[in-house]
């Protein structure tokens, strides 16, 4: 069996990591792992880039430049899998860190304090690595205090921030996966808020006959049912363009053909046939898209989809301004022939947008 490429980006506490992983048995048989020491501002090649299929990381602030985990994300396959690792900062370890010597911000403090005693380093180490514990200090009052810090750091951690950094650059595949949103959900508006005013006022079907919004929720029912069977057959990216083909027709059908007859009864078939393409296309819509979400965004699932749904939700909103806008302007029968054309605009982004390849 081949072993897929796991990147461990991290600080030294990555080396203590390292051999855990190689040593648990089920890790080895699937990855191979590969360091690099951020700290030292090791780059990363590009190849290994492009082949990793895990990366493990220690979150770098945008200070770090290439380096910082908001430029790097971005830059792995949509295949790669990530999973952040906690910095944390332990006072009580690394006995060849010191102040005294190196003038650097990470110090033992349980080493520092031997040396202050005035013991030669020679000696303080010695003592470190062979005396008695308890003659170096309270060594579980450090473990406390530092474990008390890291506590206190997550407890201060607040969501906005990260929230407000993803929204100022949302990743490219939630803009897309939201303007698809957007798309099914000013569908869905036109469906539930105006079915039935469009069969009274543009075809003039009595009461008693306006079955649209019923065979459309019918439809849609259905295939909810049937999403998941045709996940497995087609694939989720041709569900999705199978989806907007049934939107595009089913309005196409109604808006075009429908009001051609003098029967009514052929007019309310026809009608009828349209709106429940439409059913069948928009029931896989919302499902499928938040799908695509846990499977592929680098980003944190919450986050991910409060972004989405802020997106999507924006269809909500224009549908009645759009589909009022042009009833008066022209006729009803216009607005479901641009509504129609947006099952057309999802037809395409999912045929030839990022997001939705290789599902």
């Amino acid at each position: 069996m081949s072993q897929a490429l796991c990147l461990l980006h991290a600080n030294c506490q990555g080396d203590a990591l390292r051999p855990l992983l190689e040593n648990t048995p089920t890790f080895a048989r699937h990855f191979r792992i590969r360091q690099y020491v951020n700290y030292t501002r090791q780059s990363i090649a590009e190849a290994d880039l492009e082949q990793c299929a895990l990366f493990l990381y220690q979150r770098l602030a945008p200070r770090w430049g290439a380096l910082s985990t908001e430029q790097m994300l971005p830059r792995l396959p949509a295949f790669c899998r990530c999973v952040e690792i906690p910095n944390l900062f332990f006072k009580g370890y690394w006995p060849f860190w010191t102040n005294a010597v190196q003038n650097i911000d990470f110090a033992d403090s349980l080493l520092e304090r031997l040396l202050a005693q005035g013991l030669a380093p020679e000696e303080a180490l010695n003592l470190y690595l062979r005396g008695d514990p308890a003659l170096l200090g309270d060594v579980a009052a450090v473990a406390e205090d530092s474990l008390a810090r890291e506590e206190e750091k997550e407890a201060e951690k607040k969501e906005a921030p990260a929230l407000l950094s993803f929204i100022r650059k949302p990743e490219m595949l939630l803009i897309q996966l939201g303007i698809v949103g957007l798309f099914a959900l000013v569908v869905e508006s036109a469906m539930f808020d105006w079915s039935g005013l469009y069969f009274e006022s543009v075809l003039q079907v009595p009461k008693s006959l306006q079955i649209g919004f019923l065979v459309f929720m019918v439809m849609m029912t259905v295939g909810r049912f049937l999403t998941n069977s045709a996940y497995s057959v087609l694939g989720k990216q041709k569900v999705l363009q199978l989806a907007g083909f049934f939107i595009f027709a089913g309005f196409f059908i109604s808006a075009m053909l429908g009001g051609m007859f003098e029967s009514m009864t052929v007019k309310v078939i026809v009608n009828s046939l349209g709106f429940m393409l439409v059913g069948l296309g928009i029931s896989c819509m919302v499902p499928t898209i938040y799908s695509l979400v846990g499977a592929k965004s680098k980003t944190p699932v919450g986050i991910a989809l409060t972004i989405l749904s802020s997106i999507s939700f924006i269809g909500s909103l224009i549908a009645p301004l759009l589909i009022g806008a042009i009833s008066q302007a022209f006729n009803m029968k216009y607005a479901y022939i641009v509504v129609g054309l947006l099952g057309l605009c999802i037809l395409l982004m999912t045929t030839f947008c990022k997001a939705f390849k290789n599902n």
